[in-house]
């Protein structure tokens, strides 16, 4: 249930830094490329290691064992990097147009989305097992379905009310069908 208030406390300095950027007359562009490397820096790359991992996972090994050893595995494939590189490239210049027509609508939608999308993940404890019964996720302990929606039920509501102003609510609504859709696949 926390994990909506950790991802809006998480977020809020890169969210003021891409609006105050913006405002004092950096180019958006500049300002989203700096605003996502403090996202970055603050969250401990916590959502490009998840991407990292799910790129070897998908694409890496030919087998369960040896893409559960490429993940625990420090170096990178050339997935994984094309998969970092192509996701920090859309996110900033995704947020740069958006801050260069509205610098706080870019702000707050983009807060509104990392609170769905960190929310959103937690969907996988939930559902499936630990990977390795050594590993993070298995010393973390699984979470309830009582708990996973309770909070789903808060980051769905910081959604709208944070993201409800600068977008519209159609495109609320089918953001958050596609990150439900996701989430089951």
């Amino acid at each position: 249930m926390t994990l909506p208030l950790a991802s809006l406390a998480i977020g809020l300095g890169p969210t003021l830094l891409l609006i105050g950027t913006t405002l004092v007359g950096l180019p958006p562009y500049f300002s989203a490329t700096l605003a996502v490397a403090a996202m970055v820096i603050v969250s401990g790359a916590m959502t490009e290691d998840a991407l990292a991992d799910a790129a070897d996972g998908l694409f890496g090994g030919q087998d369960l064992a040896w893409r559960l050893e490429i993940m625990k595995d420090s170096q990178h494939d050339i997935y994984v990097v094309a998969a970092l590189c192509l996701f920090i490239v859309l996110k900033a210049t995704g947020l740069g147009a958006v801050a260069a027509t509205n610098p706080l609508a870019a702000g707050v939608i983009w807060l509104a989305a990392s609170i769905a999308g960190c929310s959103g993940a937690l969907w996988l404890a939930v559902a499936l097992p630990a990977a390795r019964a050594d590993g993070v996720s298995a010393a973390a302990g699984a979470v309830s379905s009582r708990s996973f929606a309770m909070g789903a039920v808060f980051a769905v509501l910081l959604l709208f009310v944070l993201g409800g102003p600068a977008a519209n609510l159609l495109a609320l609504g089918f953001a958050l069908v596609a990150a439900m859709i996701t989430m089951a696949g």
